[in-house]
């Protein structure tokens, strides 16, 4: 299992289609998200880190913003 302080590298769709670790990397993704989510409040903090970001907030900002 991989927790959110292990960064994944920007990648484009070409690194994903051509890397034979691509389970590797869907894998540490989820991981990343599924731990956002749960120290986040749940999955109601998905619907809030897009209605934090339709309002104007940027994805960094809304993505570090803890829920309340």
């Amino acid at each position: 299992l991989f927790h959110g302080n292990n960064a994944l590298s920007v990648t484009t769709s070409t690194t994903w289609d051509g890397s034979r670790n691509h389970r590797t990397l869907y894998g540490q993704s989820a991981c990343i998200v599924g731990t956002w989510i749960e120290s986040h409040g749940g999955a109601g903090s998905v619907m809030k880190l897009i209605a934090d970001m339709r309002s104007g907030m940027s994805f960094d900002q809304a993505f570090g913003s803890p829920a309340k």
